[in-house]
């Protein structure tokens, strides 16, 4: 299992691809050790997924879905802001299944020589010259 950690812009281009990973690694970790968000500045928007809760002390304009709390519920005000958030993240979602369209980024890779990081670069890049030509 490989994980990287992405970051798009509005037009589903990849802007940020952080090196592959092997085995589980939590996103937050990962973001982390690679400095993905530190570097961004606070005039850009951050739109994070639950996995990355905690990463708004890193990032002052940042957005992330409210949790159920155990026990209890969401008000709807918190519903409401969670489907604005989803909604706008649909365009990072599109983005990394326009990578996986390329199949070598999402079935199981055999080689341990390094060369997982360079397939995925190609991806990615296959993917934001997809998406400038359409």
């Amino acid at each position: 299992m490989r994980k990287n950690v992405v970051i798009t812009d509005s037009k589903r281009r990849i802007l940020v691809l952080t090196p592959s990973k092997h085995g589980k690694v939590h996103d937050k970790k990962l973001s982390d050790k690679e400095f993905a968000v530190i570097r961004l500045p606070d005039s850009v928007a951050l739109l994070a997924d639950t996995g990355f809760v905690g990463i708004d002390k890193q990032h002052a304009n940042t957005l992330i879905p409210k949790k159920k709390p155990r026990g209890g519920f969401l008000t709807d005000a918190d519903k409401m802001m969670n489907r604005l958030i989803s909604s706008s993240r649909i365009v990072v979602e599109h983005a990394i299944g326009g990578m996986k369209r390329f199949r070598s980024v999402s079935d199981i890779y055999r080689n341990k020589n390094g060369f997982d990081d360079q397939l995925v670069n190609v991806a990615a890049g296959l993917w934001n010259f997809h998406v400038q030509i359409t």
